[in-house]
């Protein structure tokens, strides 16, 4: 655990919470920080907690504001609104973030 903290740049303290699941809605920096200290990535991150996991994935909203930190939360929101229209439409889409 502290050496992946370490490899990680984060706390010893941040690793066990994640492995404990006391993080609810890990952010997608911190996600991508354990994928770079696993020397992994995100992706296969994700596809490897997938199992006994209701939804993998980060937040859109939240997803959305790392990915393209120069758009206001407006843009951010309304590309969240328009995601969720699009599987509102489209029931064989991927299930909701």
């Amino acid at each position: 655990m502290r050496k992946l903290a370490a490899r990680a740049g984060v706390r010893d303290s941040t690793v066990l919470r994640l492995e404990r699941g006391d993080i609810k809605g890990p952010s997608v920096r911190l996600l991508i920080r354990i994928a770079q200290g696993l020397d992994t990535s995100l992706i296969d991150l994700l596809k490897s907690v997938e199992d006994g996991v209701d939804n993998p994935f980060p937040d859109l909203d939240n997803y959305l504001r790392v990915l393209y930190p120069q758009l206001p939360r407006t843009a951010t929101l309304e590309l969240k609104r328009k995601v969720e229209k699009f599987l509102d439409e489209h029931p064989k889409a991927p299930e909701r973030w």
